[in-house]
């Protein structure tokens, strides 16, 4: 049985006090993202998602995003 190895390369928390914006980019990692509070917004593969307190994003490596707080 073949096993893989999960490597965390960062775990922070963004919470800042004004709404934000941050352009299209993309990681060469999974990117996971637990809405903790408020609301986000992100534009992908040509689709917006409205994601509220609790929702999680979950992105591919080199996915191409866009994402703005509420």
């Amino acid at each position: 049985m073949a096993t893989n190895t999960i490597e965390f390369k960062n775990v922070g928390l963004n919470a800042p006090m004004e709404v934000w914006h941050i352009g299209k980019h993309s990681h060469p990692f999974y990117e996971v993202i637990v809405v903790m509070s408020a609301s986000e917004t992100v534009e992908v593969a040509g689709k917006t998602i409205e994601a509220a307190t609790g929702d999680v994003l979950f992105f591919r490596p080199n996915t191409i995003h866009e994402e703005w707080s509420h």
